[in-house]
């Protein structure tokens, strides 16, 4: 290889009265032949394609292999970091070809597109999507790493089974099918809102989102407290569109919605709000408090005669969650005596009972930082996501507005 690119150099500069060029690990195409095609990528595709096969396979094709190392920065081939980079990438390709049958995953998945060892799969998925598809996920690489985290990330990868599901491996399928089948393949693997196959799906042709059925066995079949809390979690942050106050406290909480179906986008479900949660990763301000616990508007569709305008249907979430979490105190005196309309007759008082939805800047759209204002229903939903997590809580009745939620 080197002999042949040492000739095509000598014939130039003999063809032209010019000095030899100097050798480059960059793309600049000599006689119609790129450097990387007769250099680092070749050693690099010829390697990994050897060496990682059968279910440790990561590129179907030597093609597909050659157009996504492309992409990859160099790197310095003498310094051993674990950083994204072809030089990381080869190393760990050729420490394939040696390994124990225990150690091969590893190593290949590292030289695949997850780079596992190689910098992760969020650093390794944000830059190719950029270089593949010409635009930055989440308005930043930085940012499209940190929102990443949100993703399922299973502890495997395999070209055919994560071709779908709603996880960083699929997605890292579908944007390394970009660079050689266009970018419709880009739409399959947007960070948030993937248009198809990186979802998780529902057993049957049902859901308000229109999610077609999946047959598959390893993709989740219906919405889940893990999921929802942890991608609410990492999409809304511990900033000024938190809607809980940690992790654990969501996950307290989320059984107490009804369950839905997968690609549900209204009604008041774990499921709908899963849906906005992802929606939730770039757009922060726009689609939190659609995932959280009053659903604002979004997950709360009238499904009850009691309410008239879905304005009010913030006030459905809260009665429901007040009555699942606190229920003796609910059908106490201190509470609503049980009745239903009479929790949503008294919810509809509360001067921040209507859903809102303005924009960023509008004051009672739901989010921790306003619930700690007392005397408001984002008040009443804070008190109850955090009786939740501790029952005991239930007997301040500042879920029921008897008690003040600022700290």
């Amino acid at each position: 290889m080197q002999r042949r690119l040492f000739g095509l150099r000598a014939l130039l500069a003999l063809g032209l009265g010019l000095a030899a060029p100097a050798l480059s690990t960059g793309c600049e195409a000599i006689a119609n032949i790129e450097d990387r095609e007769l250099g680092q990528c070749g050693e690099f595709c010829d390697t990994v394609m050897r060496n990682c096969t059968g279910n440790n396979k990561v590129y179907e094709t030597r093609q597909k292999c050659m157009a996504v190392c492309k992409l990859y920065d160099v790197g310095d081939p003498s310094e051993s970091q674990e950083t994204n980079t072809l030089s990381c990438r080869l190393r760990e390709a050729r420490d394939a070809e040696h390994a124990t049958e225990e150690e091969v995953s590893n190593h290949c998945r590292s030289a695949g597109p997850e780079g596992l060892n190689c910098d992760g799969q969020c650093e390794s998925y944000c830059q190719l999507y950029e270089r593949s598809c010409g635009e930055v996920q989440c308005g930043s690489n930085a940012n499209c790493v940190a929102k990443c985290k949100a993703l399922r990330n299973k502890d495997s990868f395999n070209l055919t089974k994560d071709h779908d599901g709603n996880t960083v491996q699929c997605r890292l399928v579908h944007v390394s099918n970009s660079t050689v089948g266009g970018k419709t393949h880009c739409g399959h693997a947007n960070l948030s809102t993937p248009t198809e196959f990186c979802k998780d799906l529902p057993p049957e042709d049902e859901g308000e989102g229109g999610s077609a059925a999946s047959t598959d066995p390893d993709i989740i079949t219906e919405a889940r407290p893990v999921d929802y809390c942890r991608v609410v979690t990492v999409a809304c942050g511990g900033g000024d569109w938190a809607q809980y106050e940690s992790q654990k406290q969501c996950e307290a909480l989320a059984p107490f919605f009804a369950q839905g179906v997968l690609g549900d986008q209204v009604d008041d479900t774990l499921a709908c709000r899963l849906y906005h949660s992802y929606n939730s990763l770039c757009a922060e301000s726009a689609h939190c408090p659609h995932a959280g616990p009053g659903g604002e508007g979004h997950c709360g569709e009238p499904t009850s005669e009691t309410v008239d305008h879905v304005e009010d249907t913030k006030c459905i979430a809260y009665c429901r969650l007040a009555k699942g979490v606190c229920e003796a105190q609910y059908n106490s005196a201190d509470g609503f005596d049980g009745d239903d309309e009479k929790c949503l007759e008294d919810c509809k008082t509360l001067v921040d009972h209507q859903v809102v939805e303005a924009g960023p800047d509008t004051p009672t759209r739901y989010r921790v930082a306003y619930a700690k204002t007392p005397g408001t229903l984002a008040c009443r939903l804070l008190a109850v996501s955090r009786a939740a997590e501790s029952r005991s809580l239930c007997d301040t009745l500042a879920v029921f507005g008897k008690a003040g939620c600022a700290e």
